[in-house]
């Protein structure tokens, strides 16, 4: 979340030091000018110590699911504040796969009127294809990733080495014996 602030735009100011005037370049904004969005449901793993950083973000929701028999994301609903296309959007979601999921959350932002150069996409792990995806089609947008796997496993679209499937993971929720990849 860190590593977001850092990348909101810096404005320029006049400061006074012992020794005169100086113009210095600051990140500065209020915590209600940032809104933190998160594809449900893996995506509300960062909302806690996202509010942590920042106390007075709003919080925004897209329910976005993945189709598991074609992989192809489906939209379902958002909430998001009325005035979301005056904030810096901050979306969140730990994978960033084959961009589907991404690609369709940052497409509804902009359809509410939120600037490409105001959206900053907080992932843990990504992949090339995903990557390109997304800045094919959203040039503008700014993408902080931890880690890019080699690989997307075209007939599942999941990360390898990658971690399964993060929101059962995360939330408790992994079956026993199952896993997409036969062993």
């Amino acid at each position: 979340m860190e590593q977001a602030l850092c990348q909101i735009e810096k404005k320029k100011y006049v400061k006074q030091s012992p020794l005169g005037l100086y113009e210095a370049n600051e990140v500065k904004y209020d915590d209600e000018e940032i809104c933190i969005v998160s594809i449900l449901r893996s995506g509300n793993a960062f909302l806690n110590e996202g509010l942590k950083v920042i106390c007075g973000a709003s919080i925004g929701q897209i329910l976005i699911q993945r189709n598991e028999e074609t992989s192809m994301p489906k939209y379902y609903f958002e909430k998001l504040p009325e005035d979301i296309n005056q904030q810096q959007i901050i979306l969140v979601d730990p994978m960033l796969a084959s961009g589907g999921s991404a690609s369709m959350a940052l497409q509804l932002l902009l359809n509410k009127g939120v600037k490409q150069e105001n959206i900053i996409f907080l992932t843990l792990v990504s992949c090339e294809q995903g990557l390109n995806k997304v800045f094919q089609q959203f040039p503008n947008i700014k993408i902080i990733t931890a880690q890019v796997d080699p690989i997307l496993l075209k007939d599942i679209n999941y990360l390898a080495p990658g971690i399964g499937d993060f929101g059962d993971r995360y939330f408790g929720t992994i079956k026993k014996n199952t896993h997409p990849i036969k062993v």
